[in-house]
């Protein structure tokens, strides 16, 4: 008796969970949804995972970015894309933002962030945003890659001044970068955790 009991519960159990997985309910009604995606923090990256997060300004920034604010946000499917959006810079003032390695407590980001670590300082090897703030200190821009970043919760985006201007180059697509960002020069980081 107490077999059979046991029996009829894990029966009924198992139907009740079947029931949920399939979407069916037991009035015959028809509730099937798609589940929605989630992603663990710990993984790497994978299709359609989405990080943003908000600026903050870093000490030793050069004077005048006392006000700068804005996100970043890399979207990751087959490949990356990147947008950022920013307040407070100087207008009509070049500026380069990188996906960095580290969080923005260690290092203000560390180095930049590479596919390839023995590979090339330039894209598609890094991602870059190159671009200039509009005549009231603002500025968005996005760029792309067609290599997804791994770990991007582990990761950075920071800007600087660009001094040289993209390098002579006038694509402000980010896909090219002056070589003149150093630590000194970095104004804001954004962790992507």
């Amino acid at each position: 008796m107490y077999l059979r009991n046991k029996t009829s519960r894990i029966g009924t159990v198992m139907a009740a969970g079947i029931l949920a997985l399939t979407g069916c309910s037991t009035d015959g009604s028809d509730t099937a949804e798609s589940p929605s995606p989630e992603s663990s923090p710990s993984e790497t990256a994978t299709t359609g995972t989405a990080v943003s997060a908000s600026f903050e300004l870093l000490d030793g920034r050069p004077e005048g970015y006392d006000d700068v604010k804005g996100t970043a946000t890399l979207k990751l499917d087959s490949g990356t894309e990147g947008e950022i959006s920013l307040s407070g810079l100087k207008p009509g003032t070049a500026y380069v933002a990188h996906v960095h390695q580290q969080a923005c407590d260690m290092d203000q980001g560390g180095p930049h962030f590479k596919f390839d670590p023995a590979g090339s300082d330039m894209p598609p090897n890094e991602i870059h945003w190159n671009f200039v703030a509009d005549a009231e200190g603002s500025a968005d821009a996005t760029t792309s890659n067609e290599q997804a970043v791994a770990d991007p919760q582990l990761r950075a985006v920071v800007v600087h001044e660009n001094p040289d201007t993209m390098s002579g180059s006038d694509d402000m697509s980010g896909q090219a970068m002056g070589a003149g960002h150093t630590h000194q020069q970095k104004i804001a980081c954004a962790d992507l955790a």
